[in-house]
């Protein structure tokens, strides 16, 4: 509490405080981790705009799975 008292520890069970490097995150690195697995894992990445989505009820108050992606690409075209 003398060294972060602006935090609320009342809960806390356990935590762990490392000496380096200690809350710093690189969300740019993630990201091209992220797409470095995905390509490896056969997905092609397309630069356009989501113009539409089908999915599998058009309620919008429940949560439902995306069946398809329409997407527009810098050219103009629709792709599905």
């Amino acid at each position: 509490r003398e060294r972060y008292p602006w935090m609320v520890l009342d809960d806390v069970v356990a935590a762990a405080l490392g000496r380096k490097y200690e809350g710093s995150f690189d969300p740019y690195s993630m990201l091209m981790a992220f797409r470095r697995k995905a390509r490896a894992m056969g997905v092609c990445f397309i630069q356009g705009e989501v113009v539409g989505l089908d999915a599998d009820s058009t309620d919008t108050s429940e949560p439902s799975e995306v069946k398809g992606v329409h997407v527009q690409n810098i050219s103009g075209e629709l792709t599905t």
